[in-house]
């Protein structure tokens, strides 16, 4: 049985070396539809990250507009914390970048952040929402942290100014249909 051995390790030997194309193949097709389930697999997750991320920001959201009215209806946030924060982001309204955050951007949201609490409408708000989407875009393209800080602190100011607005029963505009 050993001596059958060394001719065992050459007939393995030589089917190796006349088969290799054929078991590279079968290697790089099998390497190549693992990659492909990976593929698969890592979009799924990422899909459902950014659905989880999505719903969990929505949950915060709601969160803060929710403790907003409360602190609102109860007093303890009243029209100076309001007036305060306008004043605050107009001061510290971030330098103009380039591609979404522009300068009529920077210029627009000056003008509106320098009205009269009792001057705002829904179409300032509406404004407001737009300009805070479109300073989140430039911070999130250009990583700047500093962007993302004032876009969430502007739309705490916007959730105010929505609570102001219902509690003088003023409603929302209905959404118009295209």
């Amino acid at each position: 049985m050993v001596s059958d051995m060394p001719g065992l390790v050459e007939e393995i030997i030589h089917s190796v070396i006349t088969e290799w194309p054929l078991a590279l193949i079968l290697l790089v097709v099998i390497m190549l539809y693992i990659d492909k389930r990976f593929k698969d697999f890592e979009e799924r997750i990422k899909g459902f990250i950014r659905s989880e991320i999505s719903l969990l920001r929505h949950e915060i959201a709601s969160f803060n507009r929710t403790l907003l009215e409360v602190l609102h209806v109860k007093n303890i946030l009243t029209d100076a914390e309001v007036v305060a924060l306008k004043g605050f982001l107009n001061t510290l309204r971030p330098r103009v970048a380039t591609k979404y955050y522009t300068k009529e951007v920077y210029d627009r949201l000056g003008q509106l952040l320098k009205k009269d609490l009792d001057e705002y409408t829904w179409d300032d708000i509406k404004e407001l929402q737009h300009i805070a989407k479109l300073i989140e875009l430039e911070g999130k393209e250009s990583g700047r942290d500093d962007l993302l800080d004032y876009a969430s602190r502007l739309r705490i100011f916007i959730m105010l100014l929505e609570i102001r607005l219902k509690r003088k029963g003023i409603p929302p505009k209905p959404l118009e249909i295209s």
